[in-house]
């Protein structure tokens, strides 16, 4: 019987069944090599602006748009670290916060975990973002996915924050990097997450991922109350803010693993840090488990 699904159906199959370290080999392979990296800028940009499932990971079998962010997300190949540390933590019933949800890749698989029992919590200033965050949620029936217009920081204001030719990605202008192709700035909302969370009755955050470019202590900050009295893993991107997290971790008394290794005093400028509270050593074991998965990669 001849097959009528399209040659990127049948690439995308392929995808899903190969190893996990396959999967990484592959992308970075065509995203490197000079002779196929045309193809594969041609294959991601048609993989944009369109409904579409995800072929691998975690989050296989998920349906997605991802607008015009990183159409890995529909490969299922983006940040395999923060999907494989969402999936060992997050079970049904549990509520999870995602600040700086860009267009909702982990949401998505974090309402998966969280079951119709749980809940995904949304931090996300650009109204782009936000749209196609609940876009995304209704392609997945995800009653349980709420999202909030808000940035999160240390203050609650308005703030200018420095948007770019790339529609998802930005920063708020008192964050320490530069965002790539700036085309200008909008206000958006600044809240802090313990005032924020008061006021609209929000759940407990059982985890919370965050990845706001350069603000990342600010936010530390601004959800202290919150971080004390429900003691949630924190999985943060850091940017080049390795020294202002680690203070503010152990203030908060929470012990840091590196993905990949190193201490977060001399980890990479991107380096990916997850923090667990202290009093769970436990817990913190597991996580660094995950972590030297990726060591090397």
């Amino acid at each position: 019987m001849i097959s009528t699904r399209t040659p990127r159906a049948l690439a995308f199959e392929l995808v899903s069944w190969l190893p996990r370290s396959w999967q990484e080999r592959c992308a970075s392979l065509l995203r490197r090599s000079s002779l196929l990296r045309g193809a594969y800028l041609q294959i991601t940009t048609s993989l944009k602006n369109r409904n579409g499932t995800i072929a691998a990971g975690p989050a296989r079998g998920l349906r997605f748009n991802p607008a015009e962010s990183d159409s890995r997300f529909l490969l299922g190949t983006f940040e395999l670290p923060i999907q494989y540390i969402l999936t060992s933590q997050l079970h049904s019933g549990m509520v999870f916060y995602d600040v700086g949800a860009n267009v909702g890749f982990f949401a998505m698989l974090a309402a998966r975990l969280v079951g119709a029992q749980g809940q995904v919590h949304c931090f996300e200033p650009l109204q782009a973002n936000v749209a196609i965050i609940r876009h995304n949620a209704n392609l997945n029936g995800f009653n349980q996915v709420f999202v909030h217009p808000v940035a999160l920081a240390q203050s609650d204001s308005m703030a200018s924050f420095r948007v770019s030719e790339r529609p998802t990605f930005g920063a708020l202008t008192d964050s320490p990097i530069s965002v790539d192709k700036q085309t200008g700035t909008v206000q958006v909302p600044v809240r802090r997450l313990d005032s924020f969370s008061e006021e609209a009755s929000l759940s407990g955050p059982s985890v919370i991922k965050v990845d706001i470019e350069g603000s990342e202590a600010d936010f530390l900050v601004g959800a202290d109350r919150i971080i004390r009295h429900f003691r949630p893993l924190l999985v943060i991107e850091l940017h080049g803010t390795n020294r202002l997290v680690a203070a503010c971790l152990e203030k908060l008394s929470y012990d840091c693993d590196i993905v990949g290794g190193s201490t977060i005093e001399r980890a990479d400028w991107a380096a990916l840090a997850v923090a667990t509270p202290r009093e769970q050593p436990g817990n913190r074991a597991a996580v660094a488990g995950v972590c030297r998965q990726f060591q090397g990669r």
